[in-house]
C-alpha cells in the first residue's frame, strides 16, 4: 500500500510560529513556539518527534526568521521548503485595490475557510493583530480590516502607563472591576469581545446575515468558549498551507 504524503506546514507570525505535520489529509501533530532567534532548537525538537516529511510549505510575516526556519528544515529533512506567498494568490481571487499587499497569512486563512467551511464567511484571527477577512458567496476575498491585537494593546498600556501593574489576557464575565488590576483585565477581555462581536454584527448588517463567522489565532479560544464564532479552528493557517501546496502542486 502506498504511504500517504507527509506535509510539513510552517506559519511564522510576529509573536508565534506554528508548525504542523499532515499525514495525508490529517493533521497528525501541531505545536507553536515564540517567534525568536532561538527557533531552530524548537523546530529540531519538533522534527525529532515525527517521521521525516516529504514536502514542506511555509508562510512568513517575519523576514528575519524566514531564512533561519528554512535552513533548519532543509538541512535536517533534505527537502526544499516552498513558500506560500505566490502560490496562494493563484487560489484565492481578490477584489481589492492593492492585491500584492494582502498578507499571505490572511489569504492562507481565507483559503482554508473557503475549502473547509464554505463561503460566504468572516474570518477573525486574533494574534499580534486582530484581523477580519471577508469572503463573498462566490469565494472572492473582498477585504476586511486590521486592529491592534490583544498582545499589542496589553504591551502598549503597560509601557505607556508607568503606575499600572502587569496584567494578563484572562477570560472574565465581570464588567465592574473593583481594583486597578481587575479593571485592566476586564477592559482587555471584554473590550476585545465587544470589538469582535460588533464588527461581526456590522459586517452582517452590511453584507448579509448568511455570513458565517470563523475564529482562529492564539487569543481566540476564550472568545470561542463564549460563543462568538459559528466555527472555531485554531489550526486554520496550517490547514490553509496544506491546501496551498496540494492545490498548486509540489513543484
Amino acid at each position: 500500500m502506498e504511504q500517504p504524503v507527509r506535509t510539513l506546514a510552517v506559519d511564522i507570525g510576529n509573536t508565534r510560529i506554528k508548525i504542523g505535520l499532515f499525514v495525508g489529509e490529517n493533521l497528525a501533530i501541531a505545536e507553536d513556539f515564540p517567534s525568536n532567534e532561538e527557533i531552530s532548537n524548537e523546530i529540531l525538537a519538533f522534527l525529532d518527534q515525527t517521521e521525516p516529511p516529504d514536502q514542506c510549505i511555509m508562510s512568513s510575516v517575519v523576514p528575519s526568521l524566514r531564512s533561519i526556519v528554512r535552513d533548519t528544515i532543509e538541512e535536517r529533512c533534505r527537502i526544499e521548503v516552498k513558500r506560500a506567498k505566490w502560490r496562494v494568490r493563484e487560489l484565492v481571487p481578490m477584489q481589492v485595490d492593492q492585491p500584492d499587499q494582502v498578507g499571505t497569512d490572511r489569504l492562507v486563512n481565507s483559503l482554508a475557510a473557503i475549502r473547509l467551511y464554505g463561503p460566504p464567511c468572516i474570518v477573525v484571527s486574533l494574534g499580534t493583530a486582530t484581523t477580519f477577512e471577508i469572503i463573498s458567496g462566490e469565494g472572492v476575498y473582498l477585504g476586511g480590516c486590521i486592529v491592534p491585537g490583544v498582545g499589542i494593546a496589553k504591551e502598549a498600556l503597560s509601557q505607556r502607563a508607568a503606575l499600572l501593574p502587569p496584567y494578563h489576557w484572562k477570560k472574565t464575565s465581570e464588567l465592574l472591576g473593583k481594583t486597578t488590576l481587575q479593571q485592566m483585565e476586564i477592559g482587555l477581555y471584554q473590550g476585545t469581545k465587544c470589538l469582535v462581536q460588533g464588527m461581526i454584527a456590522s459586517y452582517r448588517y452590511e453584507l448579509g446575515k448568511e455570513y458565517k463567522s470563523i475564529g482562529t489565532g492564539g487569543y481566540s479560544q476564550f472568545l470561542a468558549e463564549d460563543g462568538l464564532f459559528d466555527v472555531h479552528d485554531p489550526h486554520l493557517a496550517l490547514k490553509g498551507l496544506y491546501f496551498t501546496i496540494h492545490l498548486t502542486g509540489s513543484d
